[in-house]
């Protein structure tokens, strides 16, 4: 399934080389106007378990998080200097391109899981309707629940509690139709979104983020699925360690896709893999009474919830789900449910987060969006 570096490398310079660049007005700020930043995509452009999020009082059922990489990337660049950037942020947990992206979405899961109104949350309009002619920058992270990311994790994870590899079901068995079509689904998604955000707006320069290391080559050997003989759910849950390759392989397809999507857009690429692919969610969380490890940059199945600074634990019931629930009840009776807080399936904490905001910044210096001298710490 993994592409062939080279050949990959070779089609998407060549692809570059037959394109128009979209260009934005990168002088907008320094001529004493905000850039207008539209930040658009899934759970995890919305880092979704990153304290703190939105209060029930406010929220949509998105669960974006206070401290999303774009709120830190624009409260870094105004800090530098007042007024720099303007930034819409429309990101939102278990968007799709035609649910979220190009169409309404209705599928609104929080956090915070507490006082959902009755009948839950209204439907939220089209991300892409928050970008107007005169918008100067745009980010979109999408594509890995078009793909079936989740329900492929999910499904690992079942298979894994039976002592089964979920690669062979997916390759060759009865998943391997349903893989199919994600990966299709994936790359008409893909094209979609480029073509609507360059008729919205065709001057505007837009990045497209990629998804950071879940199970990078460095750390495979630390996925184990058992501590203390039930799922380490710190980790990747029930996934049998074997299985660990082909998920990453997989998720570098993601990113493929995605890079590719970009490079014939014309857009730029920004890759979160590369810097990220030792801090995954194999590594150790931290011991009991212990801070979370900052290594570590992607939670795991249940993990430590991972506080920013000067952030206070929201209340229990903000992040707690029904999912955990399950899993719980689903054990044998005096079998202790070793799990942490943040209850999600795999996707950045706080460090993660950061680094998002470092590989982005990186990207917006390279063509002149950002402040001069402009710095963020490693």
């Amino acid at each position: 399934m993994l592409r062939n570096l080279m050949i990959r490398a070779v089609g998407i310079a060549a692809t570059v080389g037959c394109l128009t660049t979209l260009t934005a007005p990168g002088a907008a700020a320094q001529q004493g106007k905000p850039l207008k930043w539209v930040a658009m995509g899934d759970s995890y452009m919305a880092d979704v378990m990153v304290p703190s999020w939105q209060t029930p009082a406010e929220a949509d059922g998105c669960g974006r998080s206070r401290h999303d990489w774009e709120q830190q990337l624009a409260d870094h660049l105004n800090t530098q200097s007042p007024g720099w950037v303007q930034l819409t942020d429309v990101t939102c947990g278990s968007a799709t391109v035609k649910a979220g992206i190009l169409g309404r979405q209705t599928t609104l899961l929080g956090p915070p899981f507490n006082d959902v109104p009755e009948g839950g949350y209204p439907a939220r309009p089209p991300q892409v309707d928050s970008i107007a002619p005169d918008t100067d920058v745009v980010t979109v992270g999408i594509g890995g629940n078009d793909l079936g990311f989740g329900p492929i994790m999910t499904k690992c994870m079942e298979l894994g509690a039976e002592n089964q590899r979920c690669q062979p079901y997916f390759e060759t068995g009865p998943g391997r139709p349903e893989l199919d079509a994600g990966w299709a689904n994936l790359r008409e998604g893909l094209a979609d979104t480029m073509q609507a955000i360059k008729e919205r707006a065709p001057q505007a320069k837009v990045f497209v983020m990629g998804y950071p290391a879940v199970a990078g080559a460095p750390i495979q050997d630390q996925c184990k699925r058992e501590f203390l003989g039930i799922p380490n759910f710190y980790k990747l849950g029930s996934m049998m360690k074997e299985d660990a390759p082909w998920f990453d392989e997989v998720e570098q397809g993601l990113n493929y896709e995605v890079e590719s999507a970009a490079a014939k857009a014309g857009a730029t690429y920004v890759d979160t893999y590369t810097s990220s692919i030792a801090h995954g969610a194999c590594l150790p969380s931290g011991g009991a009474n212990q801070p979370p490890n900052p290594d570590k940059w992607m939670y795991g199945v249940f993990d430590k919830l991972v506080l920013p600074p000067g952030v206070d634990k929201p209340a229990q019931s903000q992040y707690h789900c029904g999912m955990r629930d399950e899993v719980e009840n689903s054990l044998p009776v005096g079998v202790p449910f070793i799990a942490g807080e943040a209850c999600t399936l795999v996707h950045p904490n706080y460090y993660g987060a950061q680094n998002q905001m470092r590989q982005a910044h990186t990207m917006f210096e390279g063509v002149g969006l950002t402040p001069p001298n402009s710095v963020v710490g490693g």
